[in-house]
């Protein structure tokens, strides 16, 4: 097995065998990610392909359609943690049958939006302030090409972490051609949030989407614009350079420390089930604009 250089040059470190399952045009990065941590050593792995000794964990990055089979295949031959990107499934039926068949192989659904520097941040300002949360503005948009299953599950589950609550009441307005959804939420807590979901930004933009999220205290006001945290390009071509780390790293790096200091996880696929409810009841309330 060859070990990064690091591991090489002293006899203390022994780099972590990580299964990496990646398949089509899957979003997350969690592959190029495991194979960028410095302590890790990547193994490619088949969705049916018999268990294998020294992998200490499976990295999963496929699409969220396929996710419910591709898991479902892996927990039933491997008895070793998994990571992927939450939802682990883009319907509550699928996040289901992987609950069922996981035994006691834990299951790492991280959203990404817990891992990305500014979201991660704000949500820690809320959390350990004394101003209460009044009400929230989230608002996440996409380019037409750009959207994906998991965003509404990601963006509702990190709202509902902020606000500390479960909803009480869901109200959501739709629209196609382009396509978005305005949502109004009421918390048992008494929190109110507004979400903009969609992907009707022009095509021609150099990013994939913008999030926006506002968050109003009864005495302060937080604004977090993720783009901002970026290099903007403009000229003959554009571009937008994110300088925090990716989301993917920050969920293999917590990933990697769980394994080696055996912690279960912190999110998984019992909060993906909670998530995916309101999200059907987001989906069932639908009027047309």
């Amino acid at each position: 097995m060859d070990l990064p250089p690091r591991a090489r040059r002293g006899c203390r470190v022994t780099a972590l065998a990580l299964g990496v399952v990646a398949a089509g045009d899957a979003p997350t990065g969690l592959a190029e990610a495991a194979q960028r941590h410095p302590g890790v050593v990547t193994h490619h792995v088949q969705v049916g392909q018999p268990a294998g000794g020294g992998i200490a964990g499976l990295v999963v990055d496929v699409p969220p359609h396929d996710r419910p089979h591709v898991v479902a295949e892996l927990v039933r031959r491997w008895r070793v943690p998994v990571l992927l990107e939450a939802p682990v499934a883009s319907s509550i039926e699928g996040a289901r049958a992987v609950a069922d068949v996981r035994g006691a192989a834990p299951i790492f659904s991280c959203n990404p939006l817990d891992h990305h520097l500014p979201t991660q941040r704000l949500r820690a300002q809320i959390a350990s302030g004394t101003d209460p949360l009044q009400s929230f503005v989230a608002v996440w948009r996409f380019r037409p090409d750009a959207y994906y299953d998991g965003a509404l599950p990601q963006l509702v589950d990190y709202v509902g972490r902020l606000s500390g609550s479960r909803p009480t009441r869901v109200t959501t307005t739709r629209r196609d051609c382009p396509s978005v959804s305005l949502v109004s939420v009421r918390y048992e807590n008494d929190v109110l949030g507004s979400i903009e979901l969609g992907a009707h930004l022009p095509g021609a933009l150099p990013w994939r989407s913008e999030l926006l999220v506002e968050c109003f205290c009864r005495d302060t006001v937080y604004h977090c614009a993720s783009g901002n945290q970026a290099v903007t390009v403009d000229g003959a071509d554009r571009a937008l350079v994110d300088w925090s780390a990716a989301p993917a790293d920050d969920m293999v790096a917590m990933f990697v420390d769980a394994l080696v200091n055996e912690w279960g996880p912190a999110r998984s696929v019992c909060d993906d089930l909670q998530v995916l409810d309101v999200c059907r009841e987001i989906l069932g309330t639908v009027r047309p604009a």
